[in-house]
């Protein structure tokens, strides 16, 4: 298969594995919490609600990815490439420990950029934001922590969840759970 082939591929140097290191926190909470984080302080402190909202729709996608990705992981239970004894892609345990599909690095990573690509609306914003979450993809297989498809599957995950998220796409006829902020308050919003 394409995942066996691509594993069987990745001969990561120690400098190709400090890159992949650097690429994989934009899929990686240490990443993604100082991006939105930064965004809503700023947001807060200037009375700036565009910038507010762009941080809160960054946190609702991203959250949204989590949730659809973790919880798939568990009950396909693909073993990792770096767990796969004979690395062909094929083994599965229904409640792994660290299971791999779908890239919940992936999956964060492109929910992040697809809702800040549609929020800054800029096509060199949005190519660079979408070339990071690449990125994450490639480091993910490049530390043998997943397969192509796990990657693939999880760059799914987070353009739908973005896309959820900032009301462009509905699934079921509803839309996604606002996150709302005000000084003092933070909620949960859900309109169908």
């Amino acid at each position: 298969t394409a995942d066996a082939l691509i594993a069987r591929s990745m001969h990561s140097s120690s400098a190709t594995l400090g890159t992949a290191r650097q690429l994989d926190r934009f899929g990686d909470p240490s990443g993604i919490v100082p991006i939105i984080g930064g965004l809503a302080i700023v947001g807060l402190a200037t009375h700036h609600a565009r910038l507010t909202r762009i941080a809160l729709h960054a946190a609702t996608s991203v959250g949204v990815a989590a949730v659809v990705a973790q919880s798939s992981k568990y009950l396909v239970g693909r073993i990792r490439p770096d767990g796969d004894p004979d690395l062909d892609g094929f083994d599965f345990r229904f409640l792994a420990a660290s299971p791999s599909f779908p890239s919940g690095h992936s999956a964060a990573a492109f929910a992040l950029a697809t809702s800040l690509g549609d929020d800054i609306g800029h096509p060199l914003a949005r190519a660079g934001l979408y070339l990071l979450a690449a990125g994450t993809g490639w480091a993910r297989m490049a530390e043998s922590r997943h397969w192509l498809s796990d990657v693939v599957a999880g760059a799914a995950v987070g353009v739908v969840s973005g896309r959820f998220a900032g009301g462009r796409l509905r699934v079921f006829g509803l839309h996604a759970p606002a996150l709302f902020a005000a000084p003092g308050t933070l909620g949960l919003r859900w309109t169908p």
